[in-house]
């Protein structure tokens, strides 16, 4: 659950709103679960990226229940995405995890998502990625609702519930993330940060197309069609051919075949015209 602050809130600081995710303090019954919360406390507070929800701290509410206070965010990029086009998957996506401003559901129609403006949100997300990589953390749930977008639509990457750190010596556990976006060895592992890789490119499809993979299926359905080897049909402009063959790189049904590094992503966005200023005001 999230919800903005106001300035003239009690525990507000700083002259701006903030968000707050708060957690039920009902799920956190053992020693387990209070010891996934603090993992993602401390992770959440470490890391310091332009391309990462910054973390300002955390606070106890009324009811002892702990929260994670964030900076506010305008939507989520799968808002900008269905929303714009009234498209909804066959599924309804989860709700993003801050909350939006009343205010920005009337400018989502109004934002034009042009090629350039596909190419720098698809360019953030990766820098994002990889941050989190060269940090040891694996996202593990990749998709346009956990991509959240400021007032200049600019994305940073958000919800690090299910994120974790990795190792050369660490098999993360299996069944982890959402399934549209779940690459195939994630169901049966062991697996690595290529699987963040996999989902990178089932998110660059639906925002390049502004369709949601395999929308006319449920969730599991569309995994099976992945781990079939099936994949949605790439159909670009011409302005935005020259990424479909990031696209097929991503999502290799085996790990090897991916780009290695996430560097490696943005070294081809940006050879493909990718620019973190594309020169053209938007807003939310």
């Amino acid at each position: 659950m999230s919800r903005g602050l106001p300035a003239s809130e009690p525990g507000h600081t700083g002259g701006f709103r903030v968000a707050v995710k708060v957690f039920n303090r009902a799920a956190y019954k053992d020693a387990a679960e209070v010891c996934r919360l603090q993992t993602e406390l401390d992770l959440a507070l470490s890391l310091a990226s332009p391309y990462v929800v910054r973390t300002l701290g955390t606070t106890l509410l009324s009811g002892f229940s702990p929260a994670l206070v964030m900076e506010l965010m305008a939507c989520s990029l799968a808002d900008l995405l269905w929303k714009k086009n009234g498209h909804r998957p066959a599924v309804k996506p989860p709700s993003n995890a801050v909350a939006a401003p009343p205010q920005n559901a009337a400018a989502h129609a109004s934002c034009k998502i042009s090629g350039g403006l596909k190419r720098r949100l698809l360019l953030e997300v990766a820098l994002g990625l990889e941050f989190l990589h060269s940090m040891g953390i694996q996202h593990r749930d990749i998709k346009p609702a956990n991509v959240l977008l400021d007032g200049e639509v600019h994305a940073k990457i958000a919800d690090f519930g299910i994120a974790t750190r990795f190792t050369m010596e660490t098999s993360l556990t299996n069944d982890i993330g959402s399934a549209r976006y779940m690459a195939p060895e994630v169901l049966f592992g062991p697996y690595d940060e290529r699987a963040d890789t996999f989902a990178y490119g089932v998110l660059a499809w639906e925002t390049l197309h502004e369709a949601v993979a395999f929308g006319s299926m449920n969730p599991i359905a569309a995994f099976l069609n992945m781990q079939r080897g099936v994949r949605p049909p790439l159909k670009l402009p011409e302005d935005l051919a020259s990424l479909v063959p990031l696209i097929e790189a991503c999502w290799q049904e085996t790990p090897q075949a991916r780009p290695q590094r996430m560097s490696a992503v943005v070294k081809i966005l940006e050879g493909c015209g990718a620019v973190l200023s594309d020169g053209v005001a938007y807003s939310m």
